[in-house]
C-alpha cells in the first residue's frame, strides 16, 4: 500500500500543481473544432496511525477528484485508495448534475447533507460519517457517498423542495474509534444495555457486538460468518426522502421526511435458544449461545424493517454568534426484540472571535418504549493558525460527552499540527474518563492536498 501511496505523492508534485488545468488553450479551438475544456482537480492524501489494545492500527486514505462545470451541467469524479486491514481502490464519488433556473437534477454516487448540525445531526440517513475523518472540511472525505438521485425544484428565489431516492447500501458504517462512535451513535451501547431480560441481552451482544463493539471491521472477527446479512440492493429496498427548504439572508428553515430500512434489525430469537438459556446455569450461558450460533444461522433470528423519520431544523446568526437546531421523530427503532419510537432534539451555537473558533452542540434522545433517554455533546475549539515564519502552528481541542444507562463518559482529543502550504502533520492525544471504553492513545495524521 505504501508503494502506491508514495507513487501518488510523487504524482502530486508533478507539474499539475494547481487547482485547475485546461486540456486545450482557453478561449481558442483546435483545428478539428474541439473547444477548451476546463477541469478542476483536487488531490488529498492522509495517513492516520493509532494504538488500541496494545495493537498498532494504520489507516491510509488517498482521494483524487476531478470536476467539470458547464453552463447547464456539472460532472464530478473521485477515485480513492483506502488501506485499513486490506487495500481497496474505489469510486469514491461520481455524479452528473443538470440544472436550470427552475430545477436541478443530480444522479450518481455523491454526498448530500440534510439539516444544519455540524456534528450531532439526526439526519445522517443518506450519507453516514466516515468517523476516522469526521471533521474533514471535504464532505467527500468526512462522509460516505452513496448511489442516489436528487431532484430539486426552486419554487422561489429562497424556497426549494428536494426529492431523494437512494440505493440500499449494504455496507456497515465505519466504527474505527470507539470514542467516536459513542459520540455519533451512542444508541449502540445504549441498545446493548437497555433490557431487563438478561438472556435477551446476551443474545443481542452476540449478534451485534461483532459489528459495533470492536476496534476493527467485522472481517477480522473470528465469528464473522454469524454476522447478520444486510438486504439486497434491489430497487424495492431503496430509501426515499423529501426536504423543504426556506433559505433567506437572515435565517434558514427546513422540514424533511425520510423512509428507509434500518441497518439494525429487530431480534427474533427462536424458542429453542431462549428455552435453552433459561435452563442453563449463569456461567454456562455465554458458551451455550456461542455453540448455538455455530450450528444455526443468525439470519433466521432477525427481522429487517422500514422506518419513517420526520424532522425540522433552523439556523440563524446574531452578531458574531451562530445558532442552529434540529427536531426529529423516528417511528420505529429496535429495542432488542421490540420496536419503539425515538424523539430527538439537538441545539448548537458557535462563535468566532478572539483568534479562535468555538462550537458547542448538544443532543438528547428519548426512547418511548423504555421511557429513557441518552445524551451527547461536543465542544470544538480551534485556534487561528499561528505564523511561525516557515510553517503555521495549528492548535485544536475536541471534547466529547456521552451519557447512557445512567453513566457519563468524557473524551478529550487535543491536537497540535504544523502546516506548510498544503502539507499538514498533526499529533493527537485521545484520552477518556473511562478506560474500559477506550484506552488513552497517541495518534498522528499526515495530510497533503491541493
Amino acid at each position: 500500500m505504501f508503494k502506491a501511496f508514495f507513487v501518488l505523492l510523487f504524482i502530486s508534485t508533478y507539474p499539475l500543481n494547481s487547482s485547475s488545468f485546461t486540456l486545450f488553450d482557453k478561449n481558442t479551438s483546435t483545428d478539428n473544432g474541439i473547444e477548451a475544456l476546463d477541469l478542476d482537480f483536487k488531490f488529498t492524501a492522509m495517513h492516520r496511525n493509532f494504538t488500541l489494545n496494545d495493537t498498532d492500527f494504520k489507516y491510509t486514505f488517498v482521494l483524487g477528484e476531478v470536476g467539470y462545470k458547464g453552463e447547464s451541467f456539472n460532472v464530478d469524479l473521485g477515485l480513492s485508495i483506502e488501506d485499513y486491514l486490506e487495500t481497496t481502490i474505489n469510486i469514491n464519488n461520481l455524479s452528473a448534475t443538470f440544472f436550470t433556473d427552475d430545477y436541478k437534477l443530480k444522479i450518481g454516487k455523491f454526498v448530500t447533507t440534510l439539516g444544519v448540525m455540524d456534528y450531532l445531526t439526526s439526519f445522517d440517513d443518506f450519507n453516514p460519517r466516515r468517523l476516522s475523518f469526521y471533521n474533514d472540511e471535504n464532505k467527500n472525505i468526512s462522509r460516505y457517498a452513496n448511489w442516489m438521485m436528487e431532484g430539486t425544484a426552486y419554487l422561489q428565489d429562497d424556497i426549494s423542495i428536494s426529492f431523494y431516492v437512494e440505493k440500499y447500501d449494504a455496507q456497515l458504517d465505519d466504527y474505527f474509534y470507539v470514542g467516536n462512535y459513542l459520540l455519533f451513535n451512542n444508541f449502540i451501547p445504549f441498545f446493548l444495555n437497555s433490557s431487563e431480560n438478561s438472556d435477551m441481552l446476551l443474545v443481542a451482544q452476540e449478534v451485534f457486538t461483532p459489528v459495533y463493539d470492536q476496534y476493527g471491521k467485522p472481517i477480522i472477527e473470528p465469528y464473522a460468518e454469524n454476522i447478520y446479512d444486510m438486504l439486497s440492493s434491489d430497487i424495492e429496498n431503496s430509501a426515499v426522502g423529501m426536504n423543504f427548504l426556506l433559505n433567506s439572508d437572515d435565517y434558514t428553515l427546513g422540514a424533511l421526511w425520510v423512509n428507509s430500512y434500518s441497518k439494525i434489525p429487530l431480534l427474533k430469537p427462536d424458542d429453542e435458544l431462549m428455552d435453552g438459556l433459561e435452563d442453563a446455569f449463569e456461567e454456562d450461558k455465554e458458551h451455550f449461545i456461542q455453540n448455538y450460533f455455530s450450528k444455526n444461522n443468525v439470519n433466521t433470528m432477525i427481522e429487517h424493517f422500514r422506518y419513517n423519520k420526520l424532522g425540522a431544523y433552523f439556523e440563524t446568526t446574531v452578531d458574531d454568534f451562530g445558532f442552529r437546531g434540529e427536531l426529529a421523530y423516528k417511528d420505529k427503532i429496535p429495542v432488542l426484540n421490540e420496536l419503539s419510537s425515538q424523539s430527538t432534539i439537538a441545539l448548537g451555537v458557535d462563535y468566532k472571535g478572539f483568534m479562535m473558533y468555538n462550537s458547542l452542540e448538544l443532543k438528547g434522545n428519548y426512547i418511548s418504549e423504555l421511557d429513557q433517554g441518552f445524551y451527547q455533546g461536543v465542544l470544538i475549539t480551534k485556534v487561528d493558525p499561528i505564523d511561525l515564519g516557515f510553517v503555521d502552528l495549528k492548535l485544536d481541542h475536541n471534547f466529547y460527552y456521552a451519557m447512557y444507562d445512567g453513566k457519563d463518559y468524557q473524551f478529550f482529543k487535543p491536537s497540535v499540527g504544523l502546516e506548510y502550504e498544503n502539507i499538514e502533520f498533526t499529533v493527537e492525544y485521545f484520552y477518556s474518563s473511562e478506560n474500559e471504553i477506550i484506552e488513552d492513545s497517541f495518534m498522528w495524521l499526515f495530510r497533503m492536498s491541493y
